[in-house]
């Protein structure tokens, strides 16, 4: 109902123009939800639509099945080597709990009886259930896996989200409080507080959509480092005592102790996910039918230098784009723009000019939001590009940056700094429904 909200508002604001100029595709290949997961034993998608349950592990061996199940799937969850769908049956005041052990085509199901209308998430680890109310979020109700309520519990918070342990364990978060599930009760977790959505990508190491990485050790929970990627849960990894941590395309070698990045991998695709097996990272980009990648560590190369700590007057000026020395930012590029042209309508004296897109070095084409611009000569600087419209960092401007702008105001992604500049295509210091409507009537 809020994506045809948002297609009506487009029409008032188009007047004279079609949705089909819109040419909006549906994330996650069509289906209607989607989770994934990355734990000890491997890296896992769940899609589903109707009763139709689509299943993928993508590491450390790959696998995929379709099942058709006998009830519409309402949501899914993915513990150890298992994918788990759960169906609702409103009008026998039920649920049906279908347990798929994932490469062995097994599938299990139990009845749980369940008078209390819609549910808004669930989780299981195999031995208990956990169901969210829909209509009080921050009430769980516990079942044992045949079925049978076992309590009722109120956190008395705005909401939940739960939260799969990496080895083992079952996790809650409730404003910000880390909770562990053990024993038929819910044990807080002190120390830091976390931002929702989380997940753990090492036994006892959970991140945060702020970027944060914590160290979980008994009933304590303390900030481990901050990686500077924030605006939604970072796909993030461990191994051999490096912290690996994905921003859009580039895939971020960071030092343990400060965080600080240390090494970069230019990926084709978005990274959505990290998972560290065999000595090889593993990065799957969103969608039913990810890209994988299989990533040697010996492939990163050397972070780009730091911008000067007491930078003097800045040497790069223009008079066609702006340019923020404070934020390093150069914005309102008009799209399919192209490096040379870029390069001829900034004055540098002094300065050679390099093009890089998530790391890697770029030497023609069109510039895209968020490659970066590195000016190289008694000091080092390296800005950060916005192209008016182009939310998706392509270069251009298409339908796909109208599906981001669209799930923008949906609440289904978050996004800042340069990709937010781009998407103020009125620039009027604001991200609304006029610059929808001025993207969709750009030529699309």
């Amino acid at each position: 109902m809020r994506r045809i909200a948002v297609i009506l508002a487009i029409l008032i604001l188009l007047s004279a123009a079609s949705v089909s100029a819109i040419g909006y595709a549906a994330a996650n290949g069509g289906f209607s939800g989607s989770a994934a997961v990355c734990n000890s034993s491997g890296m896992y998608l769940i899609g589903y639509s109707g009763s139709d349950l689509h299943i993928q592990r993508i590491a450390p061996d790959a696998f995929s099945d379709d099942v058709t199940l006998a009830y519409p799937v309402s949501s899914a969850a993915v513990y150890g080597d298992h994918a788990v769908a759960l169906c609702d049956d409103i009008q026998e005041e039920q649920l049906i709990l279908y347990h798929c052990e994932i490469g062995t085509g097994v599938i299990e199901s139990y009845y749980i009886p369940y008078p209390y209308g819609y549910h808004r998430g669930f989780y299981t680890d195999g031995s208990v259930i956990l169901i969210q109310d829909d209509d009080r979020p921050s009430l769980i109700r516990r079942f044992s896996v045949t079925g049978s309520l076992k309590e009722s519990f109120d956190f008395q918070g705005s909401s939940v989200s739960f939260i799969p342990g990496y080895q083992s364990g079952l996790y809650i978060l409730c404003d910000g409080m880390l909770y562990r599930y053990a024993q038929g009760g819910y044990q807080a977790i002190g120390g830091a507080s976390l931002v929702a959505p989380a997940a753990f990508i090492a036994d006892n190491v959970v991140a945060d959509s702020s970027g944060a990485l914590y160290r979980v050790s008994g009933s304590q929970c303390q900030i481990m480092l901050q990686t500077g990627i924030s605006g939604g849960f970072p796909a993030a990894a461990m191994m051999n005592g490096s912290v690996y941590v994905a921003d859009g395309c580039t895939v971020y070698c960071c030092d343990a102790a400060s965080g600080r990045r240390t090494d970069y991998y230019a990926a084709d695709d978005p990274v959505a996910l990290l998972y560290a097996a065999g000595g090889l990272l593993m990065a799957a980009s969103d969608g039913a039918a990810p890209a994988v990648m299989r990533i040697d560590p010996s492939d990163f190369i050397p972070c780009p230098a730091e911008q000067p700590e007491n930078p003097g007057p800045s040497p790069i000026t223009s008079s066609v784009y702006r340019i923020d020395s404070s934020l390093y930012r150069i914005t309102r590029i008009p799209a399919a723009t192209t490096f040379a042209q870029l390069k001829a309508n900034i004055r540098c004296e002094g300065y050679s000019v390099q093009l890089y897109r998530g790391g890697k070095a770029i030497t023609s084409g069109s510039v895209g939001t968020a490659m970066t611009l590195v000016f190289s000569g008694s000091d080092t600087y390296t800005y950060e590009l916005s192209v008016i419209g182009d939310i998706t960092g392509e270069g251009n401007v298409n339908s796909r940056d109208v599906g981001e702008l669209m799930d923008y105001f949906l609440g289904n992604i978050r996004f800042d700094g340069v990709y937010t500049a781009s998407a103020d295509v009125s620039d009027d210091g604001r991200v609304d429904m006029l610059d929808l409507a001025v993207l969709c009537r750009s030529g699309l």
